[in-house]
């Protein structure tokens, strides 16, 4: 996750890189709600594990320093304009300027209710499904590099998750004790590698079911636990802190 957001905020502060910013930064956000089904032996479908991780991120946040009430306060404008952007409407991918128009006043009049009566899990469901919508237009095909025509959609969703992430990062790191965040969609000898490393910085004994000599995956609940601190403590190449 932090590599991605490092990398895009290499990023000079120019409307041509902003494609190229927003795919980042939602590789940061995927790396945070991204987990593997172990039942199924693959990665779990995308916009559940989502709503899964926001819900976990939005109750962690509510019992303790409400971050994410404060960061759609500060920028209430900038997701209104999001949430009533007609490009951002899937209708208008699919039905046309009018229908499209009608839902642009919709979800944003549903937006700023919601900032009244202080439902911010839902301003920022609605939100996020826009930013997703433009995430979407650029990754599969549907959008021109560049293009002229989406500069400005583009750019704030860009800037709103550029914002999002690091509040995000804030609460996993005040909360990822009191939760089980999920398994890492990484490979077995990754794994393996970060269940290792972690223990040996934390001065841990050798962790029941894993050995140097093979690969076990042992103690479902350990690794997890494991996985949630390397996800904090370790880079890429699980061995130089974050």
């Amino acid at each position: 996750m932090f590599s991605w957001l490092a990398r895009s905020q290499e990023l000079p502060v120019d409307s041509a890189e902003d494609d190229a910013r927003l795919v980042w930064l939602w590789a940061a956000w995927n790396a945070i709600y991204g987990t593997w089904n172990e039942a199924a032996g693959k990665p779990e479908e995308d916009l559940p594990s989502q709503e899964r991780c926001l819900m976990m991120l939005y109750e962690a946040d509510a019992r303790s320093n409400r971050h994410l009430q404060a960061f759609l306060i500060e920028h209430k404008k900038l997701a209104s304009a999001l949430c009533g952007d007609l490009w951002l409407s899937r209708q208008f991918w699919s039905e046309g300027k009018i229908a499209a128009e009608k839902n642009a006043e919709r979800a944003k009049r549903n937006f700023l209710e919601a900032m009244r009566e202080k439902r911010y899990r839902a301003a920022l469901d609605l939100t996020l499904a826009r930013v997703y919508l433009g995430r979407c237009q650029l990754v599969h095909g549907a959008a021109t590099c560049g293009s002229k025509l989406n500069r400005a959609q583009i750019r704030r969703c860009a800037a709103f998750m550029g914002h999002l992430l690091p509040v995000l990062a804030t609460i996993i790191t005040e909360s990822f004790h009191d939760k089980d965040w999920g398994v890492l969609c990484l490979p077995p000898t990754r794994l393996k590698r970060f269940v290792w490393n972690w223990h040996l910085s934390q001065d841990q004994p050798e962790p029941r079911g894993f050995t140097r000599g093979r690969w076990q995956r042992g103690n479902a609940g350990l690794l997890r636990y494991s996985l949630r601190q390397d996800r904090l403590l370790y880079g890429e190449d699980g061995d130089s802190p974050r």
